[in-house]
C-alpha cells in the first residue's frame, strides 16, 4: 500500500506507520501527552514568545535507542540523539517584503526534498486559513527560491467557525489532526496513523502556525510599534538639558512658595 507521504508528494518513508498521538508543546519541546518527560521534537526558539528574534529556528527530531522504554513511559535514563530536520522561518519585517514568504520551512533532511510555504487567507467570519505548500527542489529552474509552478498542497488548515478548533486536512481531503488550546497549553491531536516523515512535517507546520498566531497577535504588534518608536540610546546632552530645566522649575516653585 502506498504511504501517505508518497501520495502527498513526500518520498517513501523507511519507518513504520505511527499510531495516532496527541502532541503537546511545552516551551521549546514537543512531547506525547502520554509521556511528557520524553520529548519527540526540539525547537530552536519558543514559538509562543512575542520576540521577533531569532527569526528562524531549528526543528529537530529526538530519537531514542530503546523506543520500547519510551512507549512504556520508563523513568530510566534514555539514550537519545537529535536529528536536525528543518528550519522554521519568519523573516524580520516580513510584512514589508515581497522576496520571501512571511512563514516557511526549509529542509536539511533528504526526506523532505524542498521547502514548505504557508499560504494564508483571512475572512471576516472565520479565523485565518492556511495551506502548507510543498515547493520541490532547492531552487527553481530560473534560480528563484520559491517556484509556484511545481507546488503541491500538503495540508489545508481551517476551522469550521470563527471560534472553532483548527482542523488539519491532508491532500486527499481527509482530516488527519485537530488543534486544542486551553490555558496556554497547545495540543495537536493526530487522529489517524501516518508515517514518520509525514508526522515530522505535520508537527513542524503546526509549530510554525502557532508562531504565526503569536507574531500576528495584538500584543506582538504593540511591542513591535514600541520598539520602532522608542528612542535609541538617550543623548547625554538632552539628559543634561532636561535636568537643568527641571532644576529651574523646582527653584521657581520654591520661590513661589516662599
Amino acid at each position: 500500500m502506498q504511504s501517505d507521504s508518497t501520495a502527498c508528494g513526500l518520498p517513501p518513508s523507511h519507518h513504520a506507520v505511527l499510531d495516532p498521538i496527541t502532541l503537546v508543546l511545552g516551551g521549546q519541546s514537543i512531547a506525547a501527552e502520554a509521556n511528557p518527560s520524553a520529548p519527540l521534537y526540539e525547537l530552536g526558539r519558543d514559538v509562543t514568545d512575542t520576540s521577533p528574534k531569532p527569526s528562524s529556528a531549528k526543528f529537530e527530531r529526538i530519537e531514542y535507542e530503546d523506543e520500547d522504554l519510551v512507549k512504556s513511559r520508563s523513568t530510566v535514563s534514555l539514550d537519545q540523539r537529535s536529528q536536525h530536520l528543518f528550519y522554521l522561518t519568519h523573516p524580520l519585517h516580513a510584512q514589508y517584503r515581497t522576496d520571501v514568504p512571511a512563514y516557511y520551512i526549509t529542509s536539511v533532511s533528504p526526506e523532505m526534498p524542498g521547502k514548505v510555504v504557508f499560504q494564508i487567507s483571512k475572512t471576516l467570519l472565520r479565523k485565518p486559513e492556511f495551506k502548507a505548500i510543498l515547493v520541490p527542489g532547492r531552487t527553481s529552474p530560473d534560480g528563484h527560491l520559491f517556484d509556484s509552478a511545481t507546488q503541491k498542497t500538503l495540508f489545508h488548515v481551517k476551522s469550521k467557525w470563527k471560534g472553532g478548533q483548527y482542523q488539519w486536512i491532508d491532500y486527499a481531503g481527509q482530516k488527519v489532526a485537530h488543534e486544542s488550546s486551553k490555558n496556554n497549553e497547545y495540543k495537536l491531536v493526530i487522529s489517524k496513523p501516518i508515517d514518520r516523515a509525514t508526522r515530522d512535517i505535520l508537527a513542524a507546520a503546526w509549530a510554525l502556525r502557532l508562531w504565526h498566531d503569536v507574531a500576528e497577535s495584538r500584543k506582538a504588534k504593540w511591542e513591535y510599534l514600541e520598539r520602532m518608536t522608542a528612542p535609541d540610546t538617550p543623548s547625554p546632552y538632552l539628559n543634561m538639558k532636561w535636568a537643568k530645566r527641571a532644576g529651574a522649575l523646582g527653584a521657581a516653585a520654591g520661590a513661589g512658595a516662599a
